[in-house]
C-alpha cells in the first residue's frame, strides 16, 4: 500500500479579494478573507483532541461516481459521490465521533504555522503499531471556522461501515474542535492531485474564459453574474468529487440543515492547487 500524500509546502500568502466567505459565514458573494496561509509546523501547542480507540488505519468512504487515482504526492481516492449542484434539503444523518467507531486520531503536539490542529488518521481495519500509514492528514482552525484536508486516501479503507470523508471532517469538527456546525465556512483541500478535480477546475476557467495565467485565483460564488459563472460552479459541484462531497455534506446532516455551498476558490500557484469550498 502507497497513500498518496499531500504536499506539505503550501500557499505561501492568500491575500487576495474575492477569495473566501465575509462576515458571520452567510454573504451574499464571496468576500475577501485573509486567514488562509501557507502552513508549516510550528506556532502554539496543538488544540486537538488526543487518542482515539487503538489500531486500525485510517479510511474514507468510496463512493461511485468519482473513481481514484491521483498523482503520488496528492489527493487521491477520496472520492465523495454525487448530489445535485446548489440543492439543500434536511438530511437525516447525525454526526458521530469517528474515535467511537474505530478510528485513531494522533494530534500533532504543535499547530501549524497558519495555525491549524492537524492530526494523522488511521482507521478500524489498520494498524499504526505495526507500520501501517494513515490513509489521512487532516486539520482545523476552529475560530476561522477552518477544515482542511491535507492528504485522503478512501480507497484504502476496506472496514465494514467505513465512514466517508464528510463524516470523519464533521466528526472531527464536533468532538475535536468542539464546534457546532453552523460554524463550519470553509474546507480547504490542499495540494489537490486527484485529476477529476483538476478537469473541473479546468472547466470552471474556460467557462469563465479566464486562465491560470492571467487569474490564478479563480473565484465561484453561487448565483454570480459573471460571464459562465453559472456554469463554472455548476461544473465544480457536479463533476468535482471534493465540491459534490460538499454538497452531499450538507444534503445529508441534521446539523447541517439551512446550509449551503456559497462558492469555490481554486488556488493555483505554479501547479500547486488549493481548492476550498465556501459554505454559507
Amino acid at each position: 500500500m502507497h497513500p498518496t500524500l499531500f504536499t506539505t509546502a503550501l500557499v505561501a500568502v492568500l491575500s487576495l479579494a474575492g477569495t473566501l466567505i465575509g462576515t458571520n459565514g452567510a454573504p451574499a458573494a464571496i468576500a475577501p478573507f485573509h486567514g488562509l496561509q501557507s502552513r508549516g509546523i510550528g506556532g502554539s501547542p496543538g488544540k486537538g483532541g488526543k487518542g482515539g480507540s487503538k489500531g486500525g488505519g485510517g479510511a474514507l468512504d468510496e463512493f461511485p461516481g468519482f473513481p481514484g487515482g491521483a498523482a503520488t504526492g496528492a489527493s487521491g481516492g477520496s472520492s465523495w459521490g454525487q448530489a445535485a449542484a446548489g440543492a439543500t434539503q434536511t438530511g437525516t444523518k447525525t454526526i458521530v465521533d469517528p474515535t467511537k467507531k474505530g478510528y485513531y486520531f494522533k494530534w500533532d503536539d504543535r499547530t501549524t504555522g497558519e495555525g491549524y490542529s492537524r492530526a494523522k488518521v488511521w482507521g478500524p481495519e489498520q494498524n499504526r503499531e505495526r507500520g501501517d500509514l494513515p490513509n489521512d492528514i487532516l486539520g482545523y482552525e476552529k475560530d476561522k471556522g477552518i477544515v482542511v484536508v491535507f492528504q485522503a486516501n478512501n480507497v484504502f479503507d476496506t472496514a465494514a461501515g467505513k465512514l466517508s470523508l464528510r463524516d470523519i471532517l464533521l466528526g472531527m469538527w464536533k468532538t475535536n474542535a468542539g464546534a457546532e456546525a453552523k460554524d463550519l465556512k470553509f474546507i480547504r483541500f490542499e495540494n489537490v492531485g486527484e485529476q477529476n478535480v483538476k478537469n473541473a477546475i479546468d472547466k470552471a476557467y474556460a467557462a469563465m474564459g479566464k486562465t491560470k495565467a492571467d487569474t490564478p485565483t479563480l473565484t465561484v460564488s453561487a448565483g454570480g453574474t459573471a460571464r459562465g459563472e453559472a456554469e463554472a460552479f455548476d461544473v465544480l459541484v457536479k463533476d468535482n468529487a471534493f465540491g459534490n462531497g460538499a454538497q452531499k455534506m450538507v444534503n445529508e446532516y441534521q446539523e447541517m440543515a439551512g446550509r449551503k455551498i456559497a462558492g469555490f476558490t481554486a488556488i493555483d500557484q505554479k501547479g500547486a492547487i488549493t481548492f476550498i469550498v465556501n459554505l454559507s
